[in-house]
């Protein structure tokens, strides 16, 4: 699992780094004889999150099956094994100190949802607020294979700075967030239950700083979600 983890978020890094090397992109323009189009991997880099984010829903999904199969197999044999998959032990995956959170697989993926989660709501909302400036997700939101804490602010680099995400681009990023929130609405009952503390967090964020429809509509639909599933409507 964190080989597969790992592999798609690297699929997203390349698409950023490149993104963030204006000089590059424009020399592939000029050499490209591309005229007025200059050479970008948004539409890649939105496709690689909502894999990623996609990913982790899957493997939950999967290690919640597991589990539940080898409980039941436990209790016709007679036998206590613990009842769960296997603890991941030492495993770090991109942000998260280890020590401070439920090192089985169930806890690593749901914290690694929630942070993914929270950065790409965080960042969208602060591009959307700031009309666009390029400062969305330079930082792999969870801990380095080392498993040393990385710096998860949404700082925006030097190049970044100069450079300005056009309105395709915000769209792209738009759509993301609603790709995003349409997978935690289209989730059972019993594994939204389960995931709402690090589907929620995120969700408050797009309430109170995001006024696109698009958005607030699929915010909606998890607000009203949870609503019903809490007995609050």
């Amino acid at each position: 699992m964190s080989m597969l983890l790992d592999a798609v978020w690297d699929s997203y890094e390349v698409c950023i780094a490149f993104n963030h090397r204006p000089g590059l992109r424009y020399l592939i323009q000029k050499v490209g004889c591309l005229n007025d189009y200059t050479p970008g991997l948004v539409k890649q880099a939105q496709k690689s999150y909502i894999t990623y984010i996609n990913t982790i829903l899957y493997l939950r999904i999967n290690v919640k099956e597991q589990k539940k199969d080898k409980e039941g197999q436990s209790e016709e044999a007679g036998k206590s094994e613990g009842g769960g998959v296997k603890s991941a032990g030492s495993y770090s995956h991109a942000g998260l100190s280890l020590e401070s959170i439920d090192t089985s697989w169930e806890g690593i993926l749901d914290t690694c949802l929630k942070e993914a989660s929270c950065q790409l709501c965080a960042a969208y909302s602060l591009m959307y607020s700031t009309q666009g400036q390029s400062s969305i997700l330079k930082h792999k939101p969870v801990v380095n294979k080392k498993g040393s804490k990385k710096d998860l602010t949404l700082e925006e680099d030097a190049e970044a700075v100069q450079e300005r995400f056009s309105v395709n681009d915000i769209e792209h990023w738009t759509s993301t967030v609603v790709s995003v929130l349409n997978m935690y609405y289209g989730l059972s009952d019993e594994m939204f239950r389960l995931l709402l503390p690090a589907i929620y967090p995120s969700t408050v964020e797009l309430c109170v700083n995001v006024t696109d429809n698009r958005v607030r509509s699929a915010v909606k639909g998890i607000l009203e979600k949870v609503g019903r599933l809490k007995n609050l409507v």
